[in-house]
């Protein structure tokens, strides 16, 4: 609880321990008795900051890498919509692996932006832009800050849009490769039909076309209204 450092179900922190449920249920037990762990929405969590603070204390470096990484894991694994992303996030980047923090940090950055906090999101995408080293992850993340930049300067939306267009070929996998081209492409196609080019719009919808039916539903069907 510690280390998790919110409310959480009681199975998840059993995870974290990486003990058996039996022997984790007579030690919640005594938590509680004892006044160490309180019950709050959302599960269990430390009754007072100084419990947690004087826990994590007389952790080592290590051991609280290795259970932000356990607290990552479990808290990743939990439902759709039940998991946190920046929570996540946080966790991998206490364990020290930044890498797989910016992923999360990805995913949080959609959530922000779907509960309006465009600011926050565009931080968060500009982090990961510029500290990923997975080309996916970061053109990912590129063509969200253009599709910002398209709303207030076309221009510079539209230049954002072209540079990352001449990079998707580092892109490995064609699985992941395809989405991000057809947005991209989706994306130009727009702007070009807004600013008159018909030619240049006309030439991106061909070889956006192609990419149709492998597309993800959402993304098929916004390339199609385009």
């Amino acid at each position: 609880a510690a280390v998790v450092g919110q409310p959480m179900p009681m199975g998840v922190l059993a995870q974290v321990a990486d003990i058996q449920p039996e022997q984790h249920l007579s030690a919640t037990r005594m938590a509680l008795e004892s006044d160490l762990l309180r019950e709050a929405t959302g599960g269990l969590a430390c009754r007072h900051d100084l419990v947690r603070y004087a826990v994590l204390a007389s952790l080592s470096s290590s051991h609280q890498q290795i259970l932000h990484r356990k607290a990552a894991l479990a808290m990743a694994a939990r439902a759709e919509g039940e998991a946190e992303p920046l929570a996540v996030a946080a966790h991998w980047t206490a364990a020290k692996e930044p890498q797989t923090a910016l992923a999360w940090m990805l995913r949080g950055a959609d959530q922000l932006k779907r509960r309006g906090q465009f600011e926050e999101a565009r931080n968060l995408w500009s982090r990961v832009a510029q500290e990923s080293l997975d080309a996916t992850q970061g053109l990912q993340a590129r063509l969200a800050l253009a599709e910002c930049e398209l709303l207030t300067n076309l221009g510079a939306g539209r230049q954002a849009l072209e540079l990352i267009l001449e990079q998707v070929p580092a892109v490995a996998d064609p699985m992941q490769r395809g989405p991000i081209e057809a947005q991209v492409l989706s994306g130009l196609v727009d702007n070009l039909v807004f600013a008159g080019d018909m030619a240049a719009a006309r030439n991106h919808a061909a070889r956006l076309r192609p990419l149709l039916p492998g597309l993800r539903a959402d993304i098929r069907i916004h390339a199609c209204e385009v």
